[in-house]
């Protein structure tokens, strides 16, 4: 018996260990933490107070959900060192997430920013309708470092984007920095 609970122990160490996706820090804002993974090295801050963290790291591609409240809004953070395909293959993979379940996705603005730190970025922003008929928002930033990416993605009901959601999803664009 103490054989199996040792076993089963050190399984979750190394299943926990495994899905590391970055570090926690606390900020000046208690509503924020700041957020810095590596390979690729880049930094942002991330709302404290969500319902949920899943951290998730499979084929080199390493990303952060958070869950902001039962059922969502959900921002995703997302890295991939040495990417293959660039803005296109992102922009690609994430409307095609949801063409299973959205219909009518429509790119609603697609274009070149700058962030309030100075970085540049691609912008866009889907909408398309849901099984119960409301309209779902998919809003993404992409930033591009040599063959290195690192992406934000808001997945929310358009209606949602507004008060909290809103003010998380523009500090996490804004704040994003390479290190």
């Amino acid at each position: 018996m103490p054989r199996r609970v040792t076993l089963t122990l050190l399984l979750v160490l190394l299943t926990a260990m495994g899905v590391r996706a970055g570090e926690y820090y606390l900020t000046e804002d208690a509503e924020y933490w700041w957020y810095w993974d590596d390979n690729p090295n880049y930094e942002l801050w991330v709302p404290s107070k969500a319902e949920s963290y899943a951290p998730k790291n499979i084929f080199q591609e390493r990303s952060l959900e958070i869950t902001l409240k039962k059922d969502g809004p959900i921002i995703r953070v997302s890295s991939v060192a040495n990417i293959k395909g660039g803005y296109s293959s992102i922009k690609q993979a994430v409307l095609g997430r949801w063409q299973h379940v959205l219909s009518n996705v429509k790119v609603t603005e697609e274009k070149d920013i700058t962030t309030s730190r100075g970085v540049k970025a691609k912008f866009l922003v889907a909408t398309g309708q849901t099984p119960e008929g409301t309209t779902a928002m998919i809003r993404l930033v992409v930033y591009l470092k040599g063959a290195d990416a690192a992406f934000l993605e808001l997945w929310c009901n358009q209606k949602d984007y507004t008060g909290d959601t809103y003010r998380y999803w523009i500090r996490a664009v804004n704040t994003f920095n390479w290190r």
